[in-house]
Parts: C-alpha cells; sequence; structure tokens
C-alpha cells in the first residue's frame, strides 16, 4: 500500500496493526467496531464544516486583501485571517488522515472478526464430524433403499423400465430441489454444531479459569496458614 507522507499507512503499519487487533478478545473488537463505525458516520461531517468554514475564511481574506490593496493598509484583520486560515488547512488534512487511518482499521477489524467467525464455523464443523459421518453411514442405506422403492413405484405407475430413468434429474423431478433442500440442512447442521461446540468451549474456559483460579489461590496463601483463601 502507498502511504501519503501524513498518514503513514504501510504494510508494516498494517503488520502492526494487524497483530495487535488479533490480540484482542471478541467483545472488544465488537466495542472497537461499533466505534469506528461511529467515526466513519461523524467524521465526513465534520470534515465537512470545517472545509465550509475555511471556504468563509478564504472568502473573507480575499475581500480583506481588496480592501487593504484600495486603502493601502493591510490592518491586522488580515493577520489574523491568515492565521485561522492556516490553522483550518492543518486541521482538514488531519482530518482527512484521521478518515483514512479510521477507514483502514475498520476494514482490518472487520476482517478478524470475518476470519474468526468462518474459524468456528470449521473448528465447530469439524467436532461435530464423527457424529456427522456415523449417521452418515447408517442413512445412505436407507436412503439408497427408499429411493429404490420410489423410483420403482414411479416405473410401475407410468409402465417404463427402470434403465430409461437418468436419475439426478428423476431426483429433481419427483423429489424437488434436493440440492437446495441440502444446502439448507448444511447451514443447519452448522448452526447446530456452532452452538453445541460454543457451550462446550465455554465450559473448559470455565474449568481452566477456575483451576487458575485455585492455583493463584494457594500461591497467595500466607506460609503456616493451610487456608487457600486468596487475599
Amino acid at each position: 500500500m502507498r502511504a501519503t507522507p501524513e498518514s503513514q499507512i504501510t504494510s508494516e503499519t498494517i503488520a502492526i496493526a494487524k497483530e495487535a487487533i488479533s490480540k484482542l478478545t471478541d467483545e472488544e473488537l465488537n466495542r472497537q467496531l461499533l466505534t469506528l463505525q461511529t467515526l466513519a458516520e461523524t467524521a465526513p461531517l465534520e470534515l465537512g464544516d470545517v472545509t465550509r468554514e475555511l471556504e468563509r475564511v478564504r472568502n473573507e481574506l480575499q475581500e480583506n486583501v481588496l480592501l487593504g490593496a484600495l486603502s493601502g493598509t493591510a490592518g491586522i484583520d488580515l493577520q489574523k485571517l491568515n492565521l485561522l486560515e492556516e490553522a483550518l488547512v492543518t486541521d482538514r488534512r488531519q482530518r482527512r488522515v484521521d478518515i483514512e487511518r479510521n477507514t483502514t482499521v475498520m476494514g482490518l477489524v472487520q476482517d478478524e472478526i470475518r476470519f474468526r467467525a468462518q474459524n468456528s464455523i470449521y473448528r465447530s464443523t469439524m467436532h461435530a464430524m464423527p457424529s456427522i459421518r456415523a449417521e452418515l453411514a447408517q442413512d445412505i442405506p436407507q436412503a439408497s433403499a427408499l429411493l429404490a422403492k420410489v423410483m420403482g413405484s414411479y416405473c410401475l405407475t407410468q409402465s417404463i423400465p427402470p434403465s430409461s430413468i437418468i436419475v439426478e434429474g428423476f431426483v429433481n423431478t419427483v423429489l424437488g430441489d434436493v440440492k437446495k433442500a441440502a444446502e439448507a440442512y448444511i447451514a443447519t447442521t452448522k448452526a447446530n454444531a456452532l452452538e453445541e461446540f460454543r457451550a462446550v468451549d465455554a465450559w473448559a474456559k470455565k474449568i481452566e479459569s477456575n483451576a487458575k483460579a485455585k492455583a493463584e489461590g494457594k500461591s497467595k496463601a500466607v506460609p503456616g496458614n493451610t487456608s487457600t483463601e486468596i487475599e
């Protein structure tokens, strides 16, 4: 990424930001995203206000320059306007830099949130895979037998041989859009697996937290005192 002199957004700074973002908890990430989204809404409005004020000052400055040329005097107002213009230009430049940085960081936060969500889905699906495979092994023979029965009944009603049937076309015509139903099943299975995985993960973290608290309690116990209460 090409950086402007003011923003200094480079590949190195992005890498540092990514590392810092990766260390945030899910709750911290969500709070950070809300803050950045709020800034993304308000910052352009504030920039517009500064730009309009800068235009007003420049117009007033031009009028004072013209009046000064006609009267032969610059006046103290011209100096004040020059200083104000300079301050507004600096303010506007910094606000543009802040917007650029905010947009970049918000994109990184959103990427991290999406990555964690996708990673959780993958891990939860892998966690549920043994049971999914077990169910598949049971369902295939049953589904095969049921499909053969449906196909046979259809052939009897239509007086046609099974050899004349194209299986995929038959399935879609007689049983409906099976692929769409399969997609819905996959989505439901992943959602259930994710919910179960989160429950197991929360339980494991609670056990780990309790064990850590007990260990800290023992390390802080007063010498000679058999109590393990945390001070």
